[in-house]
């Protein structure tokens, strides 16, 4: 099962780059794996709206929603 699709590929590893790029040292302090995770557990949820709130806010959006 994949978390959420963007052109029928899986998202999640691009939006973790893309989060990883913009938000290192907040990405850092929780950790690549522990934010993969939840960022997956979002786009399950929420599909490709969770993971642009991801890409726009950061780690934080992980909080909010």
């Amino acid at each position: 099962m994949r978390a959420a699709t963007c052109g029928g590929e899986d998202a999640t590893p691009e939006t973790v780059e893309a989060v990883l790029r913009k938000f290192g040292k907040e990405v850092a302090e929780q950790g690549t794996e522990t934010i993969g995770k939840k960022i997956e557990a979002l786009a399950l949820k929420y599909g490709d709206d969770g993971l642009r709130a991801v890409q726009r806010v950061g780690p934080r959006a992980l909080q909010l929603v």
